[in-house]
């Protein structure tokens, strides 16, 4: 076989052209040739080849009468945009003989992280079927509702996540932010990694991340969040909406001021438009307003 070595650059080029089952049974070749599949460049670069050549599929995720159901969502033409040649196809996802509640917190290189039943999260390849559920938060990371009666009277998931991707260690993280009821706008954070199976306590932040009722939106190793804030503006705090941002790597915070104008909006939430963030107000009976953020 030494004789018929390929260079390093073709042999890429080849296994990039192959469809991820194909891709699955060629990590049995050697431990170099599973250590190239399984790493997250290669994954990002076959992933990114997929959606170039129109054979990325969207994921869905569908909760009606306490049932729910994951499909893939794909278009059965290579030009056309009609909505009629796209396909939904059910997919079998992790406990699904379970008959959990699924939500789908989000994703990243092409692994999808899961909540089941609202306790519950797990990591999940829909490609290759494998999954990984994630260790359970201590305890003492938590916010008790028994320690704060009020938290009985708040609405609402009292939590929200953000997965993404840290480019410096090679691994996955899972960042959990938790308001604390009887304290104004302060959550406490942790993060999960994905290779060691551990959590780590965060400090505490001065703002309210469940506030938008959606997880983080990824971007290039930063997690973006709508939350909420008190600001003294001279005569007094007031309560101001802007977007959290959360460094995957050095898991600092940040903040960037929303656009002026849309202070109140009803429906504001974040999502990726062109590898770009966007923000999405969402005024009901009126219209819907996209602003696509390119320079912050």
């Amino acid at each position: 076989m030494s004789g018929h070595h390929f260079p390093d650059e073709i042999l890429l080029d080849i296994l990039l052209r192959l469809p991820v089952k194909a891709i699955s049974r060629f990590r049995c070749v050697s431990k170099s040739m599973c250590s190239l599949l399984q790493s997250p460049n290669f994954i990002q670069m076959h992933l990114n080849r997929s959606i170039e050549n129109d054979k990325f599929s969207l994921l869905i995720c569908i909760n009606i009468d306490g049932e729910s159901c994951v499909n893939s969502v794909a278009s059965t033409s290579d030009s056309s945009l009609s909505l009629s040649d796209y396909k939904a196809v059910g997919m079998d996802y992790p406990f699904e003989y379970q008959n959990p509640l699924v939500e789908i917190i989000s994703s990243c290189n092409g692994l999808v992280c899961l909540e089941l039943n609202g306790s519950d999260v797990c990591i999940w390849n829909p490609s290759t079927t494998e999954f990984k559920k994630i260790q359970t938060l201590p305890d003492a990371f938590k916010e008790s509702p028994e320690s704060n009666p009020e938290s009985k009277l708040r609405s609402g998931k009292a939590y929200t996540y953000g997965f993404g991707y840290d480019s410096e260690i090679g691994d996955y993280k899972l960042v959990r932010f938790e308001r604390w009821e009887g304290v104004m706008y302060f959550s406490s954070s942790s993060i999960y990694r994905l290779g060691t199976n551990t959590w780590k306590e965060l400090p505490a932040i001065h703002y309210d991340v469940t506030i938008g009722g959606r997880p983080g939106v990824h971007i290039d190793g930063i997690l973006y969040f709508i939350a909420v804030q008190t600001q003294n503006h001279g005569d007094g705090f007031r309560c101001c909406l802007l977007i959290l941002s959360f460094n995957v790597c050095d898991e600092s915070v940040g903040e960037i001021d929303l656009p002026e104008g849309i202070v109140g909006e009803i429906g504001l939430y974040l999502s990726v438009f062109g590898g770009n963030l966007c923000l999405v107000c969402d005024i009901v009976g009126v219209r819907t307003d996209v602003w696509v953020m390119k320079d912050f």
